[in-house]
């Protein structure tokens, strides 16, 4: 929602410091978003095409542990831990954008849009 809305601004405003900071914004969800899983993933057989993010990476790995008779390996315990350091790195880069940066963006893009 956050780059639809930046997506808007940006077709709205090509030039300036509002369109800069969206700009720059937009590529900064853009990064979490593409760390975490692909977006061009529609289909089932786009994994073939795109790299292994890290929500395919916890799916193939559910996969694997549910398809064994027996409790998960070593292995598959330090990939799941592996994976959720990964995805918790990504979670604070978003938290932090979404309560510091995209807040701080919409007080000066309110100021700078009022006559």
């Amino acid at each position: 929602a956050l780059r639809e809305r930046l997506a808007k601004i940006l077709k709205n405003s090509s030039a300036g410091n509002e369109a800069g900071n969206a700009r720059s914004l937009d590529e900064k969800a853009a990064d979490i978003e593409n760390a975490i899983y692909e977006p061009n993933d529609m289909a089932p057989e786009d994994i073939h095409n795109y790299p292994a993010k890290i929500r395919v990476k916890l799916i193939t790995l559910e996969h694997a542990v549910d398809s064994a008779d027996t409790g998960p390996t070593p292995q598959e315990h330090e990939l799941f831990q592996t994976l959720s350091e990964e995805l918790k790195t990504q979670l604070s880069r978003w938290k932090e954008l979404s309560e510091t940066q995209v807040p701080a963006f919409e007080k000066t893009s309110t100021a700078q849009t009022k006559p």
